[in-house]
């Protein structure tokens, strides 16, 4: 009898001590599926590492990560996908919730579509009570939704080919992965789910970049990329990186299930140009 995939999870957060318990508590409530969380702290300053540790205690497979700088999103996230382990990837930014049921119906929907790479679905705002919205999202309202990057569930062999995140975007850099993953031809399949419940509350990244600086750094990252090695974008990580992996008895040690570190990309699995 087949057994389902293992998803690993990856959760960057940078001085979330507030919210990083409930976000870890959202994937704890996810049902019927195999999950392994890979937790990063980017160098926070504040308890965030003391309560995801102790959130942790409730998930079957925690690895927890330790970033000894902050290095941003994309460098916690490359962190994130050199530790895990599953065949599939998804991932949770530490101050989101994931809502009830996400990854059952995500990997559902993966595993009816044996042709399709990314399933793609949609964010929430939720919005702190008189708090405005950051510009990039000033369109926007509290409670709408629409199709965001940080909702979606890839195949691992992905990586392969699109790579991490590009570490010389700060802001951004969850769409630039998808723009890479579609220039090689990768099939994305949107549902209409909300999978992320995005939590606005005034210390967001979001509030340090601007619609346009945001568009602009992706198309710089785009054209440089097609000037050099191509979509791929090796998942560049930080070099002092603390491991903890507890084990069943509440030990720590490495990863018994990590695998290699990700492959280079296959030059034959490159589209031509």
């Amino acid at each position: 009898m087949a057994t389902d995939p293992l998803i690993s999870v990856v959760v960057p957060y940078h001085n979330e001590a507030p919210r990083i318990g409930a976000a870890i508590e959202s994937i704890v409530d996810q049902r019927g599926v195999d999950t392994e969380v890979v937790l990063v702290d980017d160098g926070s300053t504040d308890a965030s590492f003391t309560a995801a540790a102790e959130a942790a205690t409730g998930l079957a497979r925690p690895i927890l990560l330790r970033l000894r700088e902050n290095v941003g999103p994309s460098g916690a996230r490359n962190a994130g996908l050199t530790h895990a382990s599953g065949d599939l990837i998804t991932f949770l930014d530490g101050d989101d919730l994931m809502t009830p049921g996400r990854l059952q119906t995500m990997l559902d929907e993966l595993s009816a579509r044996p042709h399709v790479d990314v399933i793609l679905g949609l964010d929430e705002l939720i919005v702190d009570t008189d708090q405005p919205l950051p510009t990039t999202l000033a369109h926007r309202s509290t409670g709408d939704r629409t199709p965001y990057p940080m909702s979606m569930l890839f195949r691992r062999a992905l990586l392969e080919t699109v790579g991490g995140f590009d570490t010389e975007l700060r802001f951004g850099e969850d769409t630039d992965w998808l723009v890479r993953a579609r220039a090689i031809g990768s099939t994305i399949h949107q549902i209409d789910l909300v999978c992320t419940l995005r939590r606005i509350h005034g210390e967001n990244l979001t509030y340090e970049a601007d619609r346009t600086t945001l568009v602009n750094a992706i198309a710089r990252a785009h054209v440089r990329r097609s000037r050099a090695e191509g979509h791929y974008v090796p998942p560049t990580c930080p070099t002092h990186v603390d491991v903890i992996a507890p084990s069943a008895s509440g030990g720590s040690g490495a990863n018994p299930l990590a695998k290699p570190p990700i492959p280079p990309p296959d030059p034959s699995r490159q589209p031509p140009g």
